[in-house]
């Protein structure tokens, strides 16, 4: 390339990649892709905030002890519902907000906790 850059490779799965400055590869977010397409009609709009609302009545139903616990523990276990629940910032960091952006569909490792996939959930695309 005349830059001197090299292009990244790609994945089995047709992302390319970009390294961290901790050394791991995350995909880079391809506004043409359809993978990393958020619909924002009326009626997605409308589907999330239903499941959102679900989700807060179910979780209005744990006890607080038990919350607290069960955060502490997926805090543990994923960067992102560390930096959700368990930072005393006031803000999301870069690469947090960039994690949430790609989708809980397009995480790789170690990114890609269970923890992960439920926090990062509203910003999935479902085709």
């Amino acid at each position: 390339m005349p830059n001197g850059r090299t292009q990244a490779p790609a994945t089995p799965r047709g992302f390319v990649m970009a390294k961290t400055r901790e050394g791991h590869d995350l995909p880079v977010i391809d506004v043409t892709d359809p993978r990393f397409t958020v619909p924002d009609d009326p009626a997605a709009t409308r589907a999330l905030y239903d499941a959102f609302i679900a989700s807060e009545r179910r979780r209005g139903l744990i006890p607080k002890f038990i919350m607290r616990a069960m955060l502490r523990r997926a805090a543990r276990r994923s960067r992102i519902v560390r930096a959700l629940f368990a930072s005393d910032a006031s803000y999301l960091d870069g690469m947090t907000t960039y994690l949430m952006k790609l989708g809980a569909d397009n995480l790789v490792p170690p990114y890609d906790s269970p923890s992960t996939d439920r926090s990062s959930a509203p910003t999935r695309s479902r085709p």
